[in-house]
């Protein structure tokens, strides 16, 4: 669209100089053939007062060689044609400049765009690793509270066999010492 309208405005201000100059050499043509033939005093003195008729002054003239008004068309469109030919290389530079400029453009864009998708790329691979620490996290928490569940379970089993023991112990010392008690009455002597 940008190389559109600069191709417009280049066109546009083409055609204007063009016209400029058609009516440019229309005027020149018509203001030489208005002064064709004509005489122009070049040197000489006007006669003075009261002094004698002096000889024929004599003037240097100059006569214009006549120009065709062809010849003058010819050396207009010769000129005219010398500012489109300048005219159309500046418009080539512009055009090339313009698609350096929109192939740089272009260079740019498409680094951008890969530095993007690598972004995104390494963004979406972050989330997946992420969403598999979050699943390992939640495994490893799961683990835990069985394995807080097992120990509870461990400490009451202890809890209850060393209290079993205990009992145990103590039971057998209760047996024991009656029974020595029981032992030693019956050695004891009896009087009648």
């Amino acid at each position: 669209m940008q190389y559109q309208l600069l191709q417009d405005t280049l066109t546009y201000l083409i055609n204007g100089v063009a016209i400029s100059g058609v009516l440019a050499a229309g005027a020149t043509i018509v203001y030489q053939y208005w002064t064709q033939g004509q005489l122009q005093l070049v040197d000489g003195e006007p006669p003075q007062e009261g002094a004698s008729q002096p000889e024929p002054i004599k003037s240097q003239v100059s006569e214009q060689k006549p120009v065709s008004i062809e010849e003058q068309l010819k050396i207009e469109l010769s000129r005219l044609q010398q500012q489109l030919s300048f005219t159309q290389e500046q418009l080539q530079q512009t055009q090339q400049q313009l698609t350096q400029s929109h192939q740089h453009k272009l260079q740019i864009q498409s680094y951008f765009d890969a530095k993007l998708q690598q972004a995104q790329q390494q963004e979406q691979q972050a989330q997946i690793e992420l969403s598999q620490l979050r699943q390992q996290l939640s495994s490893t928490e799961e683990e835990l509270q069985k394995t807080q569940q097992e120990l509870n379970s461990t400490k009451e089993g202890v809890q209850g066999f060393v209290n079993k023991m205990f009992y145990l112990d103590r039971s057998a010392k209760t047996k024991l010492k009656a029974l020595f008690s029981n032992k030693e009455v019956s050695q004891q002597p009896t009087f009648n």
